[in-house]
């Protein structure tokens, strides 16, 4: 149980790349190709780091834009987001994994549409 506990605690320190950003897995578990599949996730954020749902930006851990839509959920006392609603699409080999960033803050530009 304690190598468990362990185990899940890295898993959670791994997943933030900065205090801005969120490294975030998708994973394929059917065996099915999708292709623009919906994707819904909610992120928790820390106290004090986001006020706006649209000062975010999602890509790929190679770098491409997703593009994304970002709901406040939920607030911190200080009225900063405490749980964010994400929605976007993305393409999964068979049992295939996509890592993606999730950045946020003040001086975060999302992306625009092509």
């Amino acid at each position: 149980m304690k190598l468990l506990s362990i185990f899940l605690l890295l898993s959670c320190l791994a997943s933030s790349a900065s205090p801005d950003e969120v490294a975030l897995t998708v994973r394929e578990p059917s065996g099915v190709l999708r292709e623009a599949w919906p994707v819904t996730s909610g992120v928790p954020i820390p106290q004090g780091r986001l006020r706006r749902a649209r000062r975010v930006a999602l890509r790929d851990a190679q770098g491409p834009a997703i593009p994304v839509q970002a709901e406040v959920l939920s607030r911190w006392p200080d009225g900063s987001v405490r749980w964010l609603l994400l929605d976007f699409q993305v393409d999964l080999k068979p049992r295939g994994t996509r890592q993606l960033v999730l950045s946020y803050g003040p001086d975060v530009q999302p992306p625009q549409p092509a």
